[in-house]
């Protein structure tokens, strides 16, 4: 794109500007085939930190990490549904600044991140989830969420956390970031699906708002199981979170 070059910007950013103010392009527009495997993918991340971002007929999916690899492995998965992305970009995030975007009290010590984030191009099918996910403009959870062993662990990757000895055990998803009955739906088809007893805690850490947290050593080794297996590329950052992986993992915490 001509304009993408002479401002030194990416195809995705112009691209997205112009349909932002519904500026008439010269491209055609993008499509891709939305298939199960692919909602599954998405449901994952946006219980997760994934999000969407909609125009007028189309809409853009998003990630914000500390954790290039994963993104970057994100990426490649969606591009096996034919979705585009540009570049990763980095920023430096505060810790006030993230305690406000998800309505926490702002920390004594204002630390600094580095983290990255990615952007696709916007596609009319990305539109009907984006209504899915955000029929009144703020994110909340679908009745038709889909549970399956993909979507939990792509939501566990990005949102889960454990702490696991040998007699005793917490896994909790941060779940804080949905209302209270988005998260009673996520307890009980999740416990549905994997036949397992989870529990609805509020804590000072989220706010007191409802996080789903798994304590019986049985329950957690449930959950595990069911999810898929972790690529070998993620377990050098994610291998903590399997506490049945023998090898050594780099503890990259969020």
């Amino acid at each position: 794109m001509d304009i993408a070059n002479e401002l030194g910007y990416s195809d995705v950013g112009i691209f997205n500007a112009l349909e932002r103010f519904n500026i008439d392009t010269r491209k055609a527009e993008n499509h891709f085939n939305p298939t199960n495997k692919f909602i599954e993918l998405l449901d994952g991340t946006l219980l997760g930190d994934g999000w969407l971002c909609g125009y007028n007929k189309s809409a853009r999916y998003g990630l914000e990490q500390n954790n290039k690899p994963y993104l970057k492995w994100m990426r490649n998965k969606f591009h096996n549904f034919d979705i585009k992305f540009g570049k990763v970009h980095d920023k430096i995030t505060t810790a006030s600044g993230i305690a406000k975007r998800f309505g926490r009290p702002p920390p004594e010590e204002d630390k600094e991140y580095l983290t990255y984030s990615i952007n696709s191009l916007s596609y009319r099918e990305l539109k009907e989830q984006h209504l899915r996910w955000y029929p009144d403009g703020d994110k909340i959870v679908p009745k038709d969420v889909h549970i399956t062993p993909l979507s939990v662990f792509i939501w566990y990757l990005e949102d889960g956390t454990i702490n696991y000895k040998r007699t005793e055990g917490e896994l909790t998803f941060c779940t804080d970031g949905f209302k209270t009955d988005g998260v009673k739906i996520l307890k009980d088809k999740v416990s549905d699906k994997v036949g397992i007893k989870i529990s609805l805690s509020e804590q000072k850490s989220s706010n007191y708002r409802p996080r789903l947290s798994i304590y019986r050593l049985e329950d957690i080794n449930k959950l595990i199981s069911y999810i898929t297996s972790i690529p070998k590329e993620l377990k050098p950052y994610y291998g903590y979170k399997f506490p049945n992986l023998k090898e050594p993992a780099l503890k990259l915490r969020r």
